[in-house]
Order: structure tokens, then sequence, then C-alpha cells
């Protein structure tokens, strides 16, 4: 039997790929078990699984790198890194925070898994000067799951929240999808750290005051894009006979996020909170209200017409998209709500892009009028998966990984595993087996490398 492990990183955003994914893989692969998790709450259970394939998010910092790591090490797994977010801005920050500022041994990732010919040129092009490939041959495009449009209008048709926006929806003349996504907004410096955003993996401790300071300016400028609410209502109180369908961003969905909880008290306001994708909000609207999120691109094609709001009035240390004007059907800046409502009251028109076209062709492999089988190009890629390359016992990088306070976590989480099912034979079995792995490799790289650190 062929076993296949997803590891997702916000839930919201990656579950109903991977199910998509799996469902496929399941249709058309005999004697296969596949499973799915939280990446840093399932690793014991990825090493008692023992699985052929490990299809994670991808390894752009050390935490995950090295848990990836040991855990290739012990399961001796095929690891697929496979991309669930959107991008199509390739500045070299961008590319830069989308490959990840750590390192890790180039035989750790067998397959990447992209969307588009533009996105495999330049992010493999990245990943091989970073030592991170061995072979460009190892990037695969698959497109955009998302973009699949039939599959997901069917998926969400028999959604439960699906049915209660149709029915809201029908009260209304005409309806407009907003997206949110301001969580910089309720960030501490903290968070502002965790969340890469000063651009570099350097302590917090190791920051300079100038850099705390652009930090504290840039979570306040991304606050005062909280206006963005009282737009919102703005709209909705000078447009009773129209409906708002406000989506929240996936990772507002996780954090349980409260500023936007206002919002539900207007009737023509529906806050969805549900994690469905913006395919089956698209197909019930008559237009989307945006802040320059990659969506726009979905929305062109379920040929809605968008609406970019955006505020270039204040610069920081960082520079937020909503800062930026994008390729929107219309641009509006935040500050001119009569010139939004005017559209909105007098309807946008959908217009055809030959370099929106252009876009989505060489970041995610779409073609006006052409089938589109991101799915099932992704489920080949992971089924057929075989052969993983063979970390390098005398890689300085694998015994970094070993080393690491995650390599520590994992030794401590199967001694721990061992004490507290003492009595259950099978899985204390694969504790121990697992935990002899990481001994025996640590201390051959050790001695490989002859540079001895404690474990």
């Amino acid at each position: 039997m062929k076993k296949i492990m997803f590891l997702y990183h916000v839930k919201e955003r990656e579950l109903a790929i991977i199910s998509f994914i799996s469902q496929q893989i399941t249709e058309n692969v005999a004697n296969v078990e596949i499973r799915s998790g939280e990446f840093y709450s399932s690793i014991l259970e990825t090493i008692q699984f023992d699985p052929d394939v490990i299809v994670s998010i991808p390894p752009r910092d050390c935490y995950s790198s090295n848990y990836l790591t040991v855990l290739k090490m012990i399961t001796g797994a095929v690891v697929i890194s496979m991309n669930t977010e959107g991008y199509y801005v390739f500045t070299p920050k961008e590319i830069k925070m989308v490959t990840g500022y750590n390192t890790y041994a180039k035989e750790l990732v067998d397959y990447y898994l992209m969307w588009g010919p533009k996105t495999r040129r330049i992010l493999g092009e990245a990943l091989w000067n970073e030592g991170k490939l061995t072979d460009r041959r190892r990037i695969k495009t698959t497109g955009y799951v998302w973009y699949q449009k039939d599959l997901v209008i069917e998926g969400f048709e028999r959604h439960t929240i699906y049915h209660s926006m149709q029915k809201w929806i029908h009260q209304h003349k005409k309806n407009i999808l907003v997206l949110t996504g301001f969580l910089v907004a309720d960030s501490s410096i903290k968070d502002y750290q965790i969340l890469g955003y000063f651009g570099d993996d350097k302590p917090l401790n190791k920051r300079t005051p100038l850099e705390i300071t652009q930090a504290q300016k840039s979570i306040e400028a991304e606050r005062e894009f909280r206006r963005y609410i009282d737009m919102i209502i703005f709209l909705a109180q000078n447009n009773p006979d129209i409906g708002f369908l406000v989506k929240l961003h996936p990772i507002e969905i996780e954090e349980k996020n409260k500023s936007y909880d206002e919002l539900e008290r207007y009737p023509n306001i529906f806050l969805l909170k549900d994690a469905i994708p913006v395919g089956a909000a698209l197909n019930l609207v008559d237009s989307m209200v945006h802040y320059n999120s990659t969506c726009n691109l979905e929305a062109y094609i379920y040929n809605i017409p968008t609406i970019q709001v955006y505020d270039d009035s204040k610069k920081t240390s960082f520079e937020f998209v909503w800062q930026m004007k994008g390729e929107s059907t219309y641009l509006v800046h935040i500050k001119d709500v009569q010139k939004l409502n005017k559209l909105i009251r007098e309807e946008a028109v959908f217009k055809k892009s030959r370099s929106m076209e252009k876009t989505l062709y060489n970041l995610y492999g779409w073609k006006s009028g052409k089938a589109y089988r991101a799915i099932e190009k992704s489920a080949y890629y992971i089924s057929k998966a075989q052969k993983p390359q063979r970390l390098r016992l005398r890689d300085q990088e694998v015994l970094h990984a070993m080393n690491s306070d995650q390599g520590r976590k994992i030794i401590n989480m199967l001694k721990q595993d061992i004490l507290l099912n003492i009595t259950d034979f099978r899985k204390v079995s694969k504790d121990i087996f697992a935990l002899c792995k990481v001994y025996i490799f640590y201390y051959i790289i050790n001695f490989l490398i002859k540079d001895k650190m404690p474990l």
C-alpha cells in the first residue's frame, strides 16, 4: 500500500485543496492510504504513519525545513513542496520571501509543484542559485487548483453555507463581493517578526531601534487602512438595495479576527467567516471590491469586474499591497468613497484584457477557452512520486537540522510518547525504531564531519 501524508499550514486555505487532490488520487490509484494534518502539530503522527510521500508546505523557514529534514531521515519518504498561496510580483524581495531566507540540503525536496511556466522559471532559478535544488526537472507545473472553475463550483454547491449565501443574495437587486485581509493591523512587533515582514530571519533581540520604529510605523499604517471597514459600512448604508458579501481572509478566520464583527449589524452585509474558496462566492456576485489581492486574477476567470481600492498617500518601511495600484478593471483611492459608490450604483462592467490573460498563463498555466486540469496534474505527480533523493550524511545542513531545536523536539516527542504509551507495543516499537534512527544518523554524521556537537 502506498501511503501519502499531506501537511498543511493554514487549514482554511489549504485543506479543501488537499481534499480535491486526495479524492482524485483515491479514484485513480489502487491500494493507497492518505492522511492530512497541520504541519507543526502532526510531526509525531507523520513518523508513526511512516508515509512513502510527504506533501508539505514550502519549507521556507528554518522551522519547517529542519522538521522535514529529520522526518525524511526517519521515514525515507519522497518530499514534495506544494505551493498554495497567491503571489505574482517577482521583485527580488518577493522572490526571497517566497523561497525563504533559510537554507537546507538540496536533496531535501524531491519535487516542487508550481503553477505556471513563469513561476517555475523564476522561482526555480532562485531555488537553484540558493542550493535548494538538484535538478531543474524536479520542478513540475500543475496549475492552481482553485482556478479549475467547474470542480470548485460543483464542490461547494453542496456546502451548507453556500445555500445560505444563495438565499441571502436573492434578496438584493445586485451583490458585491468585498475581500478583507489586514492582519498586520492587529499585530505586535513579535507578530511582525514571525510573519517575516522584516525581510530576513535575524532574531528580534538583534533588531536596531530604527528597525523597530519602522516596523511600528508599518503596523500603524496598516491599522489606518482599517478605514476599509468604514468604507464598507458607508456603502451598505447608502445602498440598502445592494448586498455586500464580505469574505474574511483565511488567516483572519484562523486567528478569529473580531475587527469585522460590527458589520453583522447591517442587514445587507453578509459576513462570510467560513473557509470557502473565492470562486464559490464569485459565482454568485456581480462585481468584486478588493485591495490588490491576487483574487483579482481569479475574478477575471469568472468574468467578474473588479474594483481595487488603494492608498498610496503614506509610504512605510514595508510596502503593503494596498499601497500599490494593480491591474484591475477599475482603480479607486480609498478616500474617494463617492467614486466607489457611483461605480457600484451604475454597475461595473467586465473588460477583457490581454495582459491579464498573459499573466494568468505565465503564472498559472490558464488559457481562456482551454480545459484546465490542475487537480489531475497535482494528483498525478504526487501519486507517481517514488525514489526519494538520499540526504548526504556529510552535508552540514543535515547536521544543522539534526542539532536544531526542531530536531531535539522530535527526540523529546518520541521519548514522551514512549512513556505515555508504554503498554501499546506497536506504537512504542515504532517510536523506539524512529528514535534509534535519529541517534544512529546523528552519530554517523558527527563522525563523518568530525564536528561533534551535543544532542
